[in-house]
């Protein structure tokens, strides 16, 4: 038996609600039942014919509740406001919560990188000489708590690197926009293209400038290479780290 305070309260997806009720329970012989609703399908009555329908009507709810949320969020967006945490080298002001002051702590470490960047050094070059450093990873200055098997902490990564790189936050700009959901039925979000994202300049100050910014995003773009050859290897997704469990790729070298 699975019993919920009403109809709502299993889904207000219709769709899924419906497959459950009308096919997975009788299925599986399992009773369903809806308290307020006066669902019960171990009974034939009309309440239980109208599920259906009250299914529809709490999905409308459901994408009412998210366009409503979402206007609140665009205006925010408009106005330059912070949605997120603070990035790395930056922290929340404590009498603005709408706006970011420099980390003096972390803000070296930042501009150490974009130099590194600027001098030569590639992502993962980068990412190699912070963890032989023991440099705090961003995870931990936001108080993430992520940690490896055995208590092994977690290193630095080209991909983190680049994304601080490439992070218009350091010029003293607010970005917002740069994700979006498919829908609200669905939590996968698609990176939006830089020209469909708000930008606002001068919201704080900045750690690097923009003579540098622009030179290590030129950088990063003479590295970019599209892949023309797709390899496959007999055992892919089939072999995981022992340290962190995440599945290992192949990675070819010239």
């Amino acid at each position: 038996m699975v019993v919920t305070k009403d109809l709502s309260r299993l889904g207000r997806n219709y769709v899924q609600s419906g497959l459950y009720i009308e096919t997975y329970f009788p299925e599986h012989e399992v009773r369903f039942v809806a308290i307020l609703d006066n669902i019960d399908t171990a009974y034939d009555t009309s309440n239980n014919d109208i599920a259906p329908f009250k299914s529809i009507l709490n999905e409308m709810y459901a994408k009412d509740t998210s366009k409503k949320i979402n206007s609140v969020l665009q205006s925010k967006r408009n106005l330059g406001e912070y949605l997120g945490t603070a990035p790395y080298g930056y922290k929340k002001d404590p009498l603005d919560y709408n706006h970011y002051i420099i980390d003096q702590d972390i803000a070296p470490i930042v501009r150490r990188i974009f130099m590194l960047a600027r001098n030569g050094k590639t992502p993962t070059e980068i990412g190699k000489l912070l963890t032989d450093e023991r440099t705090l990873v961003p995870s931990e200055i936001v108080g993430n708590g992520h940690t490896r098997k055995d208590g092994i902490k977690r290193g630095w990564n080209r991909n983190t690197v680049k994304r601080i790189l490439q992070n218009v936050t350091y010029l003293g700009w607010v970005s917002n926009g740069n994700t979006k959901k498919i829908n609200y039925k669905s939590k996968k979000t698609m990176i939006m293209p830089i020209e469909d994202r708000i930008i606002k300049k001068g919201m704080h100050t900045p750690i690097i400038d923009e003579e540098t910014f622009n030179i290590v995003q030129d950088m990063i773009k003479s590295r970019t290479s599209t892949r023309v050859k797709s390899y496959d290897w007999l055992l892919k997704g089939l072999v995981c780290c022992k340290e962190c469990g995440k599945k290992l790729s192949l990675v070819p070298q010239k």
